[in-house]
């Protein structure tokens, strides 16, 4: 006999593995998801004990299911979007379920993020504090470049306490942002504690932390914010402890050293004096978190975590995160200053705390700008270049009323900075190692104005160090695309920059890649429906034109996808977005499908001698998203029949006397049709399948499936007849009376030989197909939608009566 695999066997193999499926890669969670699709259809279909079954495997393919989502949200947020369940599908489940099936949820709460420095690089972490409590985010693309305090509006998918958010740009708003504190005293509350399983240790103790923050000494934590603000911020307060928390040292518990903390010194100096602080410091030593130090980006109070050695830069670092900032980084551009390759070194600006924290130098004047110490208020100024000129700064680190900086904006919206660093205060030691930088200009370079885009540049790209950065006098750096030069003219006491602007930069047109985008990353829908997926294309030239952009899509066979718009201009540096609309098959199987989107950037792929643009122009960009097919309630069922001698079962609604004989349907030997409906699996799409074999043919049986059944009297009907009346046929039975919609003649089929019979229904079309080969297709609007079934028997003929055979229904329906 032909077999498939069962919804009954599907259950026996569920309850086999149980929690085991739990394990496994990730391509296991779309096994398990397909398993929960079918488990759903058989617990609210077929008798009692079917059901009851079902459910039961159902309980435990979610439970594992939930567990192996939670497993890959931290690392793998994409992979969670990608086979996260609609929310028709999550309802559609029994209530049993629900708690183990994830949310797509859209909430609003007030964002928290942090920051970890440490030998193994940096990371960062973000919470959502909303009214159920606190989820931790994990993004698949683009991390806002927000602080903890900022009020969003943020939609994700929610396994537990843990949401994955397609886009940090697209899924978040940001509602209100926070007002961080950066000026006057910054009062902080240093607390010392140690761990319950080694209650002993010393590893600095309460004065010599003091000294090192709070102090008076040239090397304190206060005095380097002094410094560097230009006598605007300065650190006070007091330590507590050292405490012995109950948490252990094998542990990376931040939430429970910060409680148990507070909880400590707040017994000690009470509630009130606590409330006065508005920044805490918890340092213990090193425990199993492997970084050295971890901070609130932003937060008002802020919190900030020294995990072992106990080092001013390292606290001067983790409290600059305090203060709202992101990390000062280096561009290597390898044997160039800039270009189209280069690459982030995270802690790359070795003069400045936010990249090299020892020994702690002064934050560079995009940082400072940020923070409000230059070109805000009374605080010194920044020269904003606007022409070409020679212009003066003076040396970074003096306070004074002079400029400390130039700024010059380039034509995509980047900025260049230049300072003039002298061997000052906290900068002594770095300069002082360095001749080029004493007797350079040192430039970085601020990135379309995001925090976390603030890059030190290489003016001797040709040596391996980064401890030469400046442009020394008698050097020129010129950014061609955006006609911007810079030339030392003098360094003596103060620095004298000619400075260049628009000299070609208009005229100068360099072509990029565009940057595409998909929103959301992954969708669900079921098979026959159109999902529209936000397409968002970026201009990455600099000194060009607007140019038009060509989007093409890529999607499975069958399937359609389509744009809004197929071609925007956009000038450089913009950004524009257009509607994709997808439409998957109905008669697309339960999984994941990827759908391909490219944009060219038609005025870079311009040939020299005027032809059309070629579409293997390296001026494209791509994207990727996800259709994700999953068919919802009754939308999918198969039956082989292996079940022991007797009625059907297994949800089959009778008309007339089919059974299960050693596996198979056998029809009553009587003269008449018989017929069995599947009356709960209702759809207007649908493709429906069942095998058949002739005992004889003398009989001219009849063999059939049914679809759009409304009743016993009104449906549609695809069958065969073989023996004297060799046919296929589409019919329609309306209050009880057939009419041949259309028919065609066949070869007659041997006696005990199986065929395949498939009849589809979408829209008002009808297709009818003999073991893989079309045979009729019409188009009839009588039937809407309706259950699917099957039909054997035989209504006329001579000599004995045989119970013919049926086997491996199967029926998708939407």
């Amino acid at each position: 006999m032909l077999r498939v695999l069962t919804g009954a066997l599907l259950i026996a193999l569920t309850l086999d593995v149980g929690t085991s499926l739990a394990g496994g890669s990730h391509d296991s969670i779309g096994d398990l998801t397909r398993q929960l699709a079918g488990l759903n259809v058989e617990a609210q279909r077929g008798d009692a004990e079917t059901r009851n079954r079902a459910l039961d495997a159902l309980v435990k393919v979610a439970a594992a299911r939930q567990q192996r989502l939670a497993a890959s949200i931290a690392d793998h947020p994409e992979v969670v979007l990608r086979h996260a369940l609609s929310a028709k599908m999550r309802a559609s489940l029994p209530s049993a379920v629900q708690g183990y099936i994830e949310e797509q949820l859209t909430t609003e709460g007030d964002l928290e993020v942090l920051h970890e420095d440490g030998p193994a690089g940096s990371r960062y972490h973000y919470f959502l504090n909303w009214a159920s409590g606190r989820l931790a985010l994990h993004f698949a693309a683009d991390e806002p470049v927000l602080q903890t305090g900022d009020r969003v509006r943020i939609s994700g998918v929610r396994v537990q306490q843990a949401m994955a958010v397609g886009s940090g740009t697209s899924q978040v708003t940001v509602l209100a942002l926070a007002s961080p504190s950066t000026f006057g005293a910054q009062k902080a509350a240093l607390i010392l504690v140690n761990f319950q399983d080694k209650p002993s240790q010393t590893w600095v103790t309460p004065s010599q932390a003091y000294d090192i923050v709070f102090g008076t000494g040239s090397t304190s934590v206060t005095n380097f914010y002094l410094e560097a603000s230009y006598q605007q911020a300065w650190l006070t307060g007091d330590v507590y402890g050292v405490y012995t928390i109950p948490v252990n040292s094998t542990s990376c518990d931040t939430s429970s050293i910060a409680l148990y903390a507070q909880q400590a010194a707040t017994a000690q100096a009470g509630a009130t004096k606590m409330a006065t602080y508005t920044r805490f410091i918890f340092a213990f030593p090193s425990n199993a978190c492997g970084w050295w130090g971890l901070g609130s980006v932003g937060g008002y109070p802020s919190q900030a975590w020294i995990n072992g050695s106990f080092q001013n830069g390292v606290v001067a670092h983790e409290v600059g995160h305090n203060f709202g900032l992101y990390h000062s980084h280096a561009l290597e551009c390898g044997a160039s200053t800039i270009g189209s390759s280069c690459s982030n070194v995270e802690y790359g600006d070795v003069l400045d705390v936010m990249g090299s924290s020892s020994p702690p130098k002064h934050f560079n004047a995009v940082q400072k700008e940020l923070l409000g110490w230059l070109n805000y208020g009374s605080s010194p100024p920044i020269t904003t270049v606007q022409s070409s000129g020679v212009y003066t700064i003076d040396p970074y680190e003096s306070v004074g009323s002079n400029p400390k900086a130039l700024k010059v904006k380039t034509p995509s919206g980047d900025w260049y900075y230049v300072e003039y660093r002298q061997a000052i205060g906290f900068d002594a030691s770095a300069v002082s190692s360095s001749a080029n930088v004493k007797n350079g200009v040192v430039l970085h370079l601020w990135s379309q104005q995001n925090p976390n885009g603030i890059y030190l540049l290489d003016m001797t790209p040709s040596t391996d160090s980064w401890s030469d950065p400046a442009l020394d006098l008698n050097m020129t750096f010129t950014d061609s695309a955006a006609g911007i030069s810079f030339v030392p003219a003098w360094i003596n006491g103060t620095a004298g920059v000619t400075v260049t602007v628009g000299g070609g930069g208009g005229s100068t047109c360099t072509r990029k890649s565009p940057t595409v985008t998909v929103s959301p990353a992954q969708q669900q829908g079921a098979p026959g429906t159109t999902l529209n997926y936000s397409v968002s294309i970026t201009n990455n030239d600099t000194g060009c034109a607007a140019s038009s952009f060509t989007q093409q899509a890529t999607a499975p066979g069958g399937w359609t996808a389509s744009f809004t718009a197929a071609t925007l201009t956009i000038a450089p540096g913009a950004k524009a977005s257009t509607t994709l609309q997808v439409k998957s098959s109905a008669f697309t199987s339960d999984g994941a499908y990827t759908i391909s989107v490219s944009s060219l950037n038609q005025q870079a792929a311009l040939p020299t001698d005027g032809t059309s643009a070629s579409s293997t122009s390296a001026y494209a960009g791509t994207a990727t998203a996800t259709y994700d097919v999953a068919t919802t309630g009754g939308g999918v069922f198969s039956d082989d029949f292996g079940r022991p001698d007797g009625p059907l079962g297994n949800g089959w609604s009778m008309n007339g006397g089919l059974t299960i004989q050693t596996g198979e349907v056998r029809n009553a030997p009587t003269r008449s049709m018989q017929s069995a409906v599947q009356a709960g699996l209702i759809g207007a799409s649908q493709s429906v399948t069942a095998s058949f074999a002739s005992i004889d043919n003398n009989t001219n049986p009849w063999f059939g499936v049914i679809l759009r059944w409304k009743d016993a009297s009104n449906y549609y009907m695809c069958y065969r007849r073989t023996g004297g009346s060799n046919v296929v046929r589409i019919s329609k039975v309306v209050n009880g009376v057939e009419t041949i919609l259309k028919s065609t003649s066949v070869s007659k089929q041997p006696k005990n030989i199986f065929f395949t019979l498939n009849c589809q229904a979408q829209g008002t079309t009808l297709t009818f197909s003999v073991n893989g080969v079309t045979r009729l297709s019409l188009t009839d609007g009588t039937f809407a939608s309706g259950a699917v079934g099957m039909t054997m028997g035989y209504l006329s003929g001579a000599g004995t009566a045989y119970p013919h055979r049926a086997d491996n229904f199967s029926a998708i329906v939407h």
